[in-house]
Formats: structure tokens, C-alpha cells, sequence
């Protein structure tokens, strides 16, 4: 599996946790090849409210657990 593979499915379980449901299809074809740091203001458009503040920290570290 590759990393954009790997972090596609992190941040989907991440999206599904916040109540934001998209297929990993979805995911890999709006997320790919972009960073997460400038898609936080999107994220938070579409849960409709701030993300807590280590959520991107956070994802890093789920990200990093598996491709370990």
C-alpha cells in the first residue's frame, strides 16, 4: 500500500468521526496530491464547525503508526 493509499484512509476514518461520510474514493479524488494543512478550512466548511485544535497533529500521527 502506498502513503497517499495509507493517508486516504486515515483521513477518511478521521472525516467519518467527525460526521463527515465520503467514500475512499471521494477522499483519495478531492484529497490527493494536496496538503493537509491548506484543506483544514475546507474540512471545517463541510463539518460545519473549528476542528479541535490537534486534529491535524493527530492525523500525522495515526498517518505515521501505519506506514511504520
Amino acid at each position: 500500500m502506498d502513503s497517499e493509499h495509507i493517508s486516504s484512509f486515515v483521513l477518511r476514518e478521521m472525516l467519518q468521526e467527525l460526521g463527515l461520510t465520503m467514500t475512499q474514493l471521494e477522499v483519495e479524488l478531492h484529497f490527493n496530491g494536496k496538503t493537509m494543512k491548506d484543506e483544514l478550512n475546507w474540512i471545517s466548511s463541510q463539518v460545519g464547525k473549528s476542528l479541535p485544535k490537534d486534529w491535524l497533529y493527530e492525523f500525522w500521527q495515526r498517518r505515521n503508526s501505519m506506514l511504520s
